[in-house]
């Protein structure tokens, strides 16, 4: 049993296909870094129960630059407790970006670059009141930041970043106009 583990870190190697995650319902795991592999899947144990909070301390949560795909499901953010860092940057991931990161409400960093997303940043974004580092770009999202969202967050970001070829912005930090990336 590995109830005890509050840091799991496995960034870095060439670990490729589905994770299994046997460690699902950690009341103890505060750090994950699954980070820089060739992963595809996320095998959760006792997948099939809904609504539960599967790691109620869990602060970090690290999971770019692998081979992730599809869209990430709502009940995602039901499951992994108050995050304050989620990076989810160059993968595969594409729909929209889901409503349900406004569940996160300690969330200070969300990067969610390098990925295929589409449609507009949600409205519900301007919930994550605590949010200091917002990394959107190098995706296919479009249209405008709302004056509400700068109002509420954007000015008080260090950092906040979207392609301003595709996204009008009055309070990003900075304005990515290079072209996607290419894998």
């Amino acid at each position: 049993s590995l109830v005890l583990l509050d840091y799991f870190d496995i960034s870095n190697n060439s670990f490729k296909g589905v994770l299994p995650v046997g460690f699902s319902y950690n009341p103890n795991l505060r750090y994950v870094d699954i980070s820089n592999n060739k992963l595809s899947k996320i095998r959760w144990a006792n997948e099939g129960r809904t609504s539960e909070n599967f790691f109620p301390r869990l602060d970090v949560l690290r999971m770019g630059g692998n081979q992730f795909n599809g869209i990430i499901p709502q009940r995602f953010f039901d499951i992994v407790g108050d995050l304050e860092e989620f990076d989810a940057s160059f993968n595969n991931f594409n729909g929209t970006i889901p409503t349900g990161i406004a569940k996160l409400s300690e969330l200070r960093i969300l990067n969610l670059q390098g990925n295929n997303f589409t449609g507009t940043i949600p409205t519900e974004l301007e919930q994550l009141r605590q949010l200091e580092k917002l990394y959107l770009n190098e995706n296919s999202l479009a249209g405008n930041v709302t004056d509400e969202f700068c109002d509420e967050v954007g000015y008080n970001m260090l950092y906040f970043e979207v392609d301003c070829g595709n996204i009008s912005c009055e309070c990003c930090t900075n304005c990515n106009t290079a072209s996607r990336r290419y894998d």
